[in-house]
């Protein structure tokens, strides 16, 4: 289904439950890596066309895309690790509940797809054999 599945078994050195949320960690930003090098190839071969006005429009709005999504991602973290019970974060623009909302959509997916691995995992240890 994801990327994830394929990269988890080269992860041969590390503990069993780490495997899949490393493999998820580092395909993000390979991913986010990639993205970025095909917006500087493109920038170099649209630049000597004439097309900084579009180039630069859409850098920004792929850019603020980009920022948006690390933002919520960084957010779930934040949540996970316990941060939303302090006085600080529920004062914060942050801990919105229209900011929870996004965040928890955009990272579900990855999240569900984690858990049903992470049982799916489990049920096969404590069956009898």
């Amino acid at each position: 289904q994801y990327g994830a599945q394929w990269v988890a078994p080269t992860l041969t050195g590390l503990p069993e439950p780490w495997r899949v949320p490393l493999a998820d960690f580092l395909l993000f930003f390979a991913v986010m890596f990639l993205t970025t090098l095909m917006a500087f190839l493109l920038r170099k071969i649209l630049y000597p066309i004439g097309f900084s006005g579009p180039d630069r429009l859409l850098g920004g709005v792929f850019g603020l895309l980009r920022g948006g999504v690390i933002l919520l991602v960084l957010i779930f973290i934040a949540r996970a690790a316990g941060f939303a019970q302090s006085s600080w974060w529920q004062t914060s623009w942050l801990g919105s509940p229209q900011v929870t909302t996004l965040s928890q959509s955009i990272t579900a997916p990855a999240v569900s797809y984690w858990e049903s691995q992470h049982r799916v995992k489990a049920t096969a240890v404590h069956e009898p054999l």
